[in-house]
């Protein structure tokens, strides 16, 4: 297939794709085996950003000559552009398609609070510290783009912890949200601040302002009526896998690209995560209940994909364009900079989440001061940073030290977070009593354990009695039945649970084999998908009105309120 001996380049890039992957398989494997690397619970994007500075450090350190080299080396080069557009889509849209839509639309005002007038205040806090403080000699609108850069935040380890707690999905939703909404917001300051730094000024307010309503406006509208427009072509298909996921895909990308690159030029990043949204909240109800496994792990495989192939392409860069760099503008004074920005980037988040949590309470969103912190600290910086980092490092309008210092810091802050607050989130929730088993929940599952052992014991003499069973060997039988009835220590301390907190866990169990009652009917078709995401919003809400409430208050019939709102019922 080759002419030449320098046409087999062409392969290079898609070796260097496959050895990321398998990297990936092997990260994974050790993060699940290995006990030591297990223990430190460090996230799988961090490790796979050291392979991407190993590999840089190596092809910078021994040159290209070997073929995994030489295709490491072509990855160096790719344009950020592509990442943008092909990989940041998936991860956006799997993102706003797996947000528990009741609870963020409960939720939704707080998380704009976050990603609008937080991400601002965060915006501008960066630049007042790169232009007054840093020694770079940077002008606001450098300042406001490295603001925007930075303030794009990325909590997946942290999101994936709460819900593997799972008593913390609704601060899990406000985190998740936040960053769904500020990537869009952190995009649009940056398109309109990077702009300013080309051209060298400003502009003028009314253009600004116009820049920003289009971009922000015209981004969600677009994503919308694709979405829509994908959910009705959906509602005409029935159990067809392939066709399925494959409108799914298309309207991620077609989101993107009609947002982006047609002359509409609006955010395609908020297109896509309105689009995503649109599927959370009334697209499920149209994908074939059949499909919907296959469609959620398709899904999960594109992101794992893409968070791979972007933070080895990160590490790539990073260590070709700072940390092994010739003529690197890197010094000793930089990297001090770099830990001080750290610093300062979670106590002015802190301020930021605490002044919004006052205006949250107004929307309904009430956070303790406890979870302001818990808030505060899962602010990560991941792909979206990143790529944003990489896109200024090829843009030849920006000066050479800009574009150097911005993907430092920028790649810097995002190790730091993820090896540091993505390592020590467990702990810090545990420190601020956060996730705890309620008391009534915990003395629900001693019941089921002491009854269980109970009717163990029960079936194990009978068994004993059998004349069949005589010559087995009841010892060793008996040694895998065990089950352990030891009251932990603090168990045995903690209050008694009254009552009403039993009621309370007893609702919570009711009104989830509800929700599994309804999705039986909507599967063997005895109801259609309105009535059915009626029937399920009503739970959600019941739900959410008991995890608001005090554990005391007592309202049986939520559910059925939700549903004479939106029925017509004789």
């Amino acid at each position: 297939m080759s002419g030449g001996g320098d046409s087999n380049d062409i392969y290079f890039p898609v070796l260097g794709c496959f050895v990321t992957l398998l990297l990936g398989v092997l990260t994974r494997q050790a993060l699940g085996t290995a006990p030591f690397i297990k223990n430190l619970k460090l996230p799988y994007t961090a490790i796979v950003l050291l392979w991407g500075i190993v590999f840089g450090a190596i092809v910078r350190t021994q040159g290209t000559s070997d073929m995994l080299l030489k295709s490491m080396d072509q990855w160096e080069s790719i344009d950020p552009h592509l990442i943008l557009f092909v990989f940041l889509p998936a991860l956006i849209f799997d993102s706003a398609f797996s947000m528990d839509w009741h609870t963020f639309k409960k939720r939704v005002w707080g998380c704009l609070l976050l990603a609008g007038p937080g991400l601002l205040m965060s915006c501008v806090f960066v630049a007042v510290l790169s232009v007054y403080a840093m020694p770079y000699d940077w002008d606001w609108g450098v300042g406001l783009m490295f603001g925007a850069v930075l303030s794009a935040t990325d909590p997946v380890s942290v999101v994936a912890l709460l819900h593997e707690i799972g008593t913390l999905e609704a601060l899990g939703v406000i985190i998740e949200g936040e960053a769904l909404l500020n990537d869009g917001t952190a995009l649009v300051m940056f398109e309109i601040t990077k702009q300013a730094v080309i051209d060298g000024s400003p502009g003028t307010v009314g253009n600004i302002i116009g820049s920003f309503c289009r971009l922000s406006i015209g981004g969600p509208i677009a994503g919308a009526v694709i979405a829509f427009a994908t959910i009705l072509w959906l509602g005409q298909i029935s159990n067809d896998e392939a066709s399925e996921i494959t409108l799914t895909v298309a309207c991620c990308y077609m989101s993107m690209f009609v947002a982006e690159g047609t002359a509409l030029h609006v955010s395609g990043v908020l297109a896509t995560v309105v689009a995503g949204l649109c599927f959370a909240s009334v697209g499920k109800t149209s994908i074939s209940r059949r499909v919907e496994g296959y469609l959620h792990h398709f899904w999960g495989m594109l992101e794992y994909t893409a968070n791979t192939l972007i933070f080895m392409v990160s590490g790539l860069i990073i260590a070709a364009k700072t940390f092994f760099s010739e003529n690197t503008l890197i010094t000793a004074k930089d990297w001090g900079w770099l830990f001080v920005l750290y610093i300062y980037l979670h106590v002015t988040r802190l301020f930021i989440v605490w002044v919004c949590s006052f205006f949250m309470r107004k929307c309904g969103t009430n956070l303790t001061t406890h979870e302001v912190f818990a808030v505060a600290f899962s602010g990560l910086r991941g792909a979206v940073g990143l790529t944003l980092a990489l896109i200024i490092e090829q843009e030849a309008g920006i000066p050479d030290d800009v574009r150097e210092r911005v993907l430092f810091h920028t790649a810097g802050i995002a190790m730091l977070t993820l090896f540091v607050n993505g390592t020590s989130m467990r702990k810090v929730l545990k420190m601020l009593h956060l996730g705890e088993e309620a008391p009534a929940k915990k003395r629900l599952f001693r019941i089921a354990i002491e009854r269980l052992a109970s009717n163990i014991d029960k079936e194990f003499s009978a068994l004993k009695l059998s004349k069949a069973l005589k010559a087995a060997d009841w010892e060793t039988v008996e040694s895998y039945l065990a089950i352990s009835q030891d009251t932990p220590q603090d168990e045995s301390r903690s209050r008694i649970p009254s009552h009403k907190d039993l009621s309370y866990e007893a609702r919570i169990r009711f009104f989830m084999s509800l929700k599994a009652a309804y999705l039986h009917a909507f599967d063997e078709g005895r109801v259609n998908a309105r009535p059915y995401r009626v029937l399920l919003d009503s739970i959600d809400s019941s739900l959410h009105e008991l995890s608001d409430c005090d554990e005391t208050e007592e309202d049986d019939e939520q559910d059925w309120v939700f549903i004479k709102q939106h029925c017509k019922l004789p």
